[in-house]
């Protein structure tokens, strides 16, 4: 397997789990999203019973609203089973991979890479 075939597995992989989001984290995501127009929105796609769901995924669309954020993923994903629902909400930044560090982890960091 190359490298590129590894990396691909390893994002597909870690795209199809739904992030469920902390009250903290969304408090954080409205604090961070309010002086920009275009927000990065999580649209949760469910589909099936209630209880147990039989299809949950999360994607992420770039746009002004939650409407327009659900209108994108509506066009643009493939393979969204009939009757699925759709909820959008602001991408924290923790769920968009940005983690706080204290000083003394790039104390550990720098000296670890001399």
């Amino acid at each position: 397997m190359t490298d590129i075939q590894a990396y691909s597995k390893a994002k597909t992989q870690v795209s199809d789990r739904r992030y469920i989001a902390t009250p903290d984290e969304t408090e954080l995501a409205k604090r961070a999203w309010e002086n920009h127009e275009f927000k990065k929105f999580a649209v949760d796609v469910i589909a099936g019973p209630s209880r147990r769901p039989r299809y949950g995924r999360t994607f992420y669309a770039h746009a002004r609203n939650e409407e327009r954020a659900i209108a994108t993923v509506k066009r643009d994903a493939l393979g969204i089973p009939s009757g699925a629902t759709f909820t959008a909400r602001l991408a924290g930044p923790r769920e968009l991979g940005c983690v706080w560090r204290t000083q003394t982890d790039a104390t550990v960091i720098s000296r670890g890479n001399e």
